[in-house]
């Protein structure tokens, strides 16, 4: 796993590289470039790892924003895939992933029950309101 500390980058280091960011360049390089700065910006270390890299569930942890408590209970239930390494536990890079999107679309599906369920509940007083 490779580091960038946002401490090395100075400003002119960050304005060179919002120029090469407005250069002619395919706009998946420009979004990740512009993606870098604003992690600088904020004083975020990044990280760069290969999908085929394992991780401490330390590390995944902490790249999963959960206390390794939590992730260890996922490990457990077979929610994350892993291997043993002795007694020690390794997250392949590309299955924490997969997690993490598996996640996401679950929480946006519930977000969007919500809202719907807000708009019918919503929709129901009204109706109710003008039976009165």
């Amino acid at each position: 796993m490779k580091t960038l500390d946002p401490t090395a980058f100075s400003t002119a280091d960050v304005e060179k590289l919002e120029e090469v960011a407005s250069s002619d360049l395919p706009p998946q390089v420009k979004a990740l470039i512009h993606e870098i700065v604003d992690y600088v910006r904020s004083g975020e270390t990044i990280y760069l790892l290969h999908k085929d890299e394992e991780l401490t569930p330390n590390e995944a942890a902490e790249h999963l924003k959960m206390s390794r408590t939590h992730l260890c209970k996922l490990l457990d239930r077979g929610e994350i895939p892993f291997r043993k390494v002795g007694t020690h536990r390794r997250i392949l890079v590309s299955d924490l992933v997969a997690f993490n999107e598996k996640r996401h679309a679950a929480q946006l599906e519930l977000a969007e029950r919500f809202a719907h369920h807000s708009e019918t509940t919503a929709a129901s007083n009204e109706a109710l309101a003008d039976l009165a």
